[in-house]
């Protein structure tokens, strides 16, 4: 066959290109090549994105509209058999701590990546022999300190276990390799006093040991319980009955889980064919409809997904994906597979934490009949430490108060209040050996000086807190008397 004039007109260029050493041709190939991987390689980008968000926001969506829909209805009718109820003893309580040191590094602010957990561990006696054990572990929030968690989760309260004073014993559990990295590194924006914690891990305990607190929480409500529900014929899976019954009444929304679950099918279609455009129209059906059968169950597995398509879009889904899963779900098991069951705790004694040489001095028993409320229980730990304190000699009294100066001072708020009561005392009394009276202004005069633990209105025994400052007021001292009424003030100031 005989070649065309254009093709023999391009063979000649070529020969002349080689003949003078040009390689034009080629020069020209090679720039398409690369100018065509370099837009590639831009649009992979730009699709990978926008798959990335289509089918993020799909498995979000989706997420919405089974919780809507289908999982109430199927709450409803698994939990409708639990009719039984009894009260289990709490035998252990704990929050289970969790970060990743490799994501903190070496910066000092680790609570921004940490989560607290709180778990329980319940026993419940019947007629079916040994006591049952289970545990539960609720909803999932971010770490704050001190953090005193007041719900497992949403209708079924958290107790913490009773020591032998009938303090609520804290406890906190966490991982081996946290642990370590507390141990190692220097706690975070640590106070310009000598008695700065020497590690973030020492830190931590002194933020968590609050022994006021606990006394409260202990000695309002001294017995640790909760209330179970169950199935007569199956009582080894026993669940907080006020799960139970927040469950038992939910009711689905048909309009909202069929308009959530419509957008979250074409977000899904729609990224799927940006990531499988060149498959059949049907190959790309069957590959887009076989991972919705496993709803919602391979939702957690998504953000690793779309992790390989964009991290940023991965993280953002993650975390939305997160409040999901750990907010208003309960995760029951045995206790040895609850969250860090087998992890060492860290606890906290009266007699040998933070506040030893203060409030750990005093003799403190349960009281013989439960306080009427946690305004109550803080008015008997006031009134019992005024009282212990007034059979203390006049030396012993001093340092005490000296002490619980320097605690102030050292940013240890635990114990004071607790002795605000018996310095008032001191303060007032004429008879009383003067250098008594001193450590005692000492001691008021640093605890009514920033900074102030201020109550609040949401806090255990308000009422109480709010009686004990506005008591200073009869105190001669002007600067005292004035320190307890802003103090008082401004915790009953209404809110603006």
């Amino acid at each position: 066959m005989d070649e065309s004039q254009s093709d023999v007109e391009q063979k000649r260029t070529e020969r002349r290109a080689r003949a003078h050493g040009v390689a034009s041709a080629p020069s020209a190939t090679a720039g398409s090549f690369l100018f065509g991987n370099a837009m590639r390689l831009a649009f992979g980008r730009l699709t990978g994105f926008a798959a990335a968000v289509q089918l993020g926001f799909a498995v979000v969506t989706l997420t919405i509209a089974w919780q809507l829909g289908p999982q109430p209805a199927i709450d409803a009718a698994r939990y409708a058999h639990y009719t039984a109820r009894a009260q289990g003893a709490v035998s252990a309580s704990w929050i289970a701590l969790e970060f990743d040191p490799a994501e903190v590094g070496d910066s000092p602010y680790w609570k921004l990546h940490a989560h607290a957990t709180p778990c329980m561990v319940v026993g419940l006696a019947g007629d079916w022999g040994a006591p049952l054990q289970r545990a539960f572990c609720g909803d999932r929030f971010v770490f704050t300190a001190p953090y005193v968690p007041k719900e497992l989760l949403v209708g079924v309260p958290f107790t913490w276990t009773r020591d032998a004073h009938g303090f609520a014993v804290p406890e906190v559990r966490l991982r081996a390799d946290a642990r370590a990295w507390l141990s190692s590194h220097a706690p975070e924006d640590p106070p310009p006093h000598a008695d700065t914690p020497a590690t973030a891990y020492d830190a931590l305990q002194i933020l968590l040991d609050q022994p006021v607190e606990q006394a409260i929480a202990g000695w309002s409500a001294p017995i640790a319980t909760m209330a179970l529900a169950f199935d007569p014929h199956d009582p080894a899976n026993a669940e907080p009955a006020g799960f139970v019954e927040t469950k038992r009444h939910a009711s689905s929304q048909p309009s909202a889980a069929i308009a959530s679950a419509m957008l979250g099918l074409f977000l899904w279609f729609q990224g799927m064919a940006l990531l499988m455009g060149g498959l059949p129209r049907k190959a790309m059906l069957f590959a887009a409809t076989l991972p919705l059968l496993a709803l919602p169950w391979w939702g957690e597995q998504v953000p690793r997904a779309v992790e390989r398509l964009d991290s940023r879009v991965a993280a953002f889904v993650g975390v939305m994906l997160d409040g999901f899963e750990h907010h208003g779900r309960l995760h029951a098991s045995a206790p040895r597979d609850a969250m860090y069951a087998s992890d060492e705790p860290m606890r906290w004694s009266l007699d040998q934490g933070t506040y030893a040489q203060t409030l750990g001095r005093m003799h403190l028993v349960p009281p013989t009949s439960t306080p009427a409320d946690a305004d109550a229980a803080l008015a008997l730990l006031s009134d019992t430490v005024a009282s212990q304190m007034r059979d203390l000699d006049a030396g012993t009294r001093s340092a005490l108060f000296d002490r619980l100066q320097h605690e102030k001072r050292a940013d240890r708020r635990g114990a004071g209040l607790a002795f605000l009561s018996a310095a008032r005392e001191a303060m007032l009394d004429a008879q009383l050996d003067p250098a008594v009276a001193t450590a005692a202004r000492g001691f008021l005069d640093a605890w009514t000086t920033a900074p102030i633990d201020l109550p609040l209105p949401g806090d255990a025994a308000f009422k109480q807190r709010v009686r004990l400052y506005r008591a200073l007021a009869d105190i001669a001292d002007v600067e005292i008397a004035d320190g307890g009424r802003a103090i008082v003030e401004r915790a009953t100031a209404p809110p603006h």
